[in-house]
């Protein structure tokens, strides 16, 4: 694989670097991206702006999460608030044997009250719930939030032209962020492992755009590493995210 040497030009739409004085990259640099540097700017960019996320106090939405495991399949339908900043979701659900709600934090602080019923306990919903959180952030983790980017190079991913940029630390194991080569998007992340045949998931996007021009995501989809290609067949985790609010 060869390492990345992005240009200028992959920067889209206004985001334009060529002959600027104060360039937009500058706002990134304080995080030390390092070779992810223009790709990272151009996914946050692209997704609405390192301004906009930072000015967001709360984000707002309905969330179906299905959760396989030895036990089964079990579905929740939650009522979530996200503090992408903040490094907190709080989610709520109602069951068979009543409501229950949790507020998870990215330092690994949670609480959880209410009962569970249909096979997942809180524990299992807590984990669950950070693992969301760390997903919806998406690059975002990147910047100032404990990963440290270890290098970024241009490879192939489920059909796709990806930078794969590789990073270390963080409370999720992140291992690489795969984005699109052309747009910036993120597609994938990987954590616990990069390679096939490791311990770890890799989890999978498909992204909205909300009325107010920001992306977040619509669907995410976890898988185990496969034994032979990165992306397994094993589904562990489902979640569907609808009528999504941003508020600032």
């Amino acid at each position: 694989m060869k390492r990345i040497c992005l240009t200028a030009a992959l920067l889209v739409g206004s985001f334009a670097l060529v002959g600027c004085q104060s360039s937009p990259l500058d706002a990134y640099r304080p995080y030390k991206l390092g070779p992810a540097l223009e790709i990272v700017a151009t996914s946050v960019e692209n997704a609405g702006g390192l301004k906009a996320f930072k000015s967001v106090r709360a984000i707002r939405t309905n969330a179906v999460i299905v959760i396989h495991d030895k036990g089964g399949r079990y579905v929740s339908r939650q009522k979530q608030v996200i503090d992408i900043n903040g490094g907190i979701i709080e989610a709520s659900a109602s069951t068979g044997r009543g409501p229950w709600h949790a507020t998870v934090r990215d330092s690994g602080r949670y609480s959880f009250s209410g009962s569970t019923a249909g096979g997942a306990g809180s524990r299992q919903l807590v984990s669950v719930l950070a693992t969301l959180l760390h997903r919806v952030r998406g690059p975002l983790n990147l910047l100032g939030m404990g990963e440290r980017v270890m290098a970024a190079e241009k490879t192939r991913l489920a059909g796709y032209d990806v930078v794969r940029v590789c990073v270390e630390g963080g409370y999720q194991r992140a291992k690489a962020y795969y984005f699109d080569a052309t747009t910036g998007e993120m597609r994938f992340v990987a954590c616990g492992a990069k390679e096939p045949g490791q311990s770890g998931t890799v989890t999978a996007y498909e992204y909205t755009i909300l009325p107010n021009g920001m992306t977040f995501p619509k669907r995410i989809e976890v898988f185990e590493i496969g034994k032979n290609v990165l992306i397994g067949e094993k589904l562990i985790l489902e979640a569907d995210f609808a009528d999504v609010e941003v508020r600032r």
